[in-house]
């Protein structure tokens, strides 16, 4: 995604530059990277890993005037359209 928008590829290259410069890459340079980290989570946002999620209720749960029982297996559809 970075290689269709040159302008935020290069925020992240310099940002690179800022945080790490020459040195190699440590576990925690990582979380020092922000805008780097709020571009991964956005490609995440528009191209999930998965179409949905299976979770299950632990509690008797109300939703728009629905009951989801407790126990009850609930899937979240994942999806731009929404």
């Amino acid at each position: 995604m970075l290689g269709m928008y040159p302008h935020y590829q290069e925020r992240v290259v310099k940002e690179i530059d800022a945080v790490l410069g020459k040195e190699d890459i440590r576990e925690d340079d990582i979380s020092r990277l922000e805008f780097m980290e709020m571009v991964i989570k956005e490609v995440m946002r528009l191209f999930p890993i998965a179409p949905f999620i299976m979770r299950k209720a632990v509690a008797d749960t109300e939703v728009e005037g629905y009951t989801i029982p407790k126990g009850a297996s609930v899937m979240i559809a994942i999806s731009l359209d929404a």
